[in-house]
């Protein structure tokens, strides 16, 4: 914990740090503004659970911490880390796993979603390679428990995973080209 901004709140954040909304409170709102005094500018409220990537900031409104942020459906705007007494987004813990992809954010014993964007399925391989045979295809916000992993393969991180619609089992990319396709589930 640090205070970036000596006028606010605290923060456990950094920019290109994920977190995900806390499970102990409320549905947080995704404002268009780094301004908390506003209604007018909520562009969507978000669940407990629901994971953000951090792009910039602080930013401080009526000592309250805020960051610019983008959601695994891609919208991006500014949310509340928290205030003086409590936090409202939580840190997900992330290593590098293998050199040039971004770092993981999935654990063997977890569970995961595939993130809503980009609109597309992940596709399950029986090993954890590009060339390997498709099992299945998994479509965009579905969930699935981490069996293994990280195993980096093909410059690509893989995770085996069993999908909770079918219980398929298979082997996914986590990320490629700078984005994530799997995020960590919390309920």
């Amino acid at each position: 914990m640090y205070w970036p901004l000596g006028n606010c709140a605290p923060s456990r954040l950094r920019i290109g740090d994920s977190a995900y909304v806390s499970l102990g409170g409320t549905k947080s709102s995704l404002r268009s503004e780094p301004d908390t005094h506003s209604a007018n500018n909520i562009i969507q409220k978000y669940l407990p659970g629901s994971v953000i990537e951090i792009l910039d900031g602080p930013y401080c409104s009526y000592g309250i911490l805020l960051w610019m942020v983008s959601t695994t459906q891609d919208e991006v705007g500014y949310m509340a880390e928290g205030n003086t007494s409590e936090f409202w987004m939580v840190p997900i813990q992330r290593y590098a796993a293998c050199p040039g992809q971004l770092p993981t954010r999935l654990e063997p014993g977890g569970q995961g979603f595939v993130e809503e964007m980009p609109k597309m399925r992940n596709i399950m391989r029986v090993d954890p390679l590009s060339s390997s045979s498709e099992v299945y295809r998994i479509e965009p916000g579905r969930s699935f428990d981490v069996l293994d992993g990280p195993v980096c393969r093909d410059g690509q991180i893989w995770y085996q995973i069993q999908a909770h619609s079918n219980g398929r089992i298979g082997w996914a990319r986590e990320s490629g080209d700078g984005r994530y396709f799997l995020a960590p589930l919390f309920k």
